[in-house]
């Protein structure tokens, strides 16, 4: 009966967890160069565009294939840029996360002109 109860526990706390996974969304994309070649090693860095309280800038690095991905954001509106060196900085001011759900953000580099 003991074991019973605790695997009971067990499934409802993971029941609750998944419930608070939904209050939340992520920003996810792809950095690439112009001809379409991924970046790997670009800073993301993610901020609150509405200064939640509280809330600090969450920052993820493209992989080998430019991919990346935010989790755990409360619904809302964010501000994300992209920077690596030798390229221009990519900004985008409004991107909206919704609960449950992923906003997908692409972004191309282009080298930096002097």
């Amino acid at each position: 009966m003991r074991a019973m109860l605790v695997l009971a526990s067990v499934l409802l706390s993971g029941l609750g967890l998944g419930s608070l996974q939904d209050q939340t969304g992520a920003i996810a994309g792809r950095v690439t160069e112009r001809d379409g070649r991924p970046l790997p090693g670009v800073s993301i860095t993610v901020t609150s565009a509405t200064l939640r309280p509280g809330f600090a800038p969450r920052v993820v690095t493209s992989r080998s294939g430019g991919d990346f991905r935010v989790d755990g954001l409360p619904p809302g509106t964010y501000r994300a840029a992209a920077t690596l060196v030798i390229f221009e900085t990519v900004v985008n001011e409004r991107i909206d996360v919704a609960a449950g759900r992923t906003t997908t953000w692409n972004v191309v580099l282009e080298e930096e002109t002097r």
